[in-house]
C-alpha cells in the first residue's frame, strides 16, 4: 500500500479515463484495462482532487457536504488515495 501524504496535492494520471453516470463515476485505467466504480462520495472526492485539493482539504469538504460520513473519514480517504495510487490512477503533483 502506498504512503499517502495528506497535505500533498495529487492529480489524475494520463491513463485514468472517467465517465460519470448520475452521482457515480467509473474510472478506466487504460494501461491495465481495469475499471473502478465510485459511489457519490467517491465521485465527489475525485472531482475535488481534480481541482487541486489535497486529501486534507478534501476531508473538510466531504465533512461539510456529506453528513453521514463517520469518524474514520480521514482513514477512509487515505485508503482511497492509496488504492488510486497503487492502481496508477493518481500521482503527486
Amino acid at each position: 500500500m502506498d504512503q499517502i501524504n495528506m497535505s500533498v496535492t495529487y492529480v489524475a494520471t494520463e491513463d485514468a479515463v472517467e465517465s460519470r453516470l448520475g452521482e457515480e463515476t467509473v474510472i478506466l485505467h487504460l494501461e491495465s484495462v481495469v475499471y473502478f466504480g465510485l459511489d457519490a462520495i467517491g465521485t465527489r472526492i475525485w472531482e475535488v482532487l481534480q481541482k487541486g485539493a489535497s486529501p486534507d482539504v478534501i476531508c473538510k469538504i466531504i465533512r461539510q457536504e456529506f453528513t453521514e460520513v463517520g469518524d474514520a473519514l480521514e482513514s477512509d480517504i487515505r485508503g482511497f488515495f492509496s488504492q488510486l495510487s497503487t492502481h496508477k490512477l493518481i500521482s503527486e503533483k
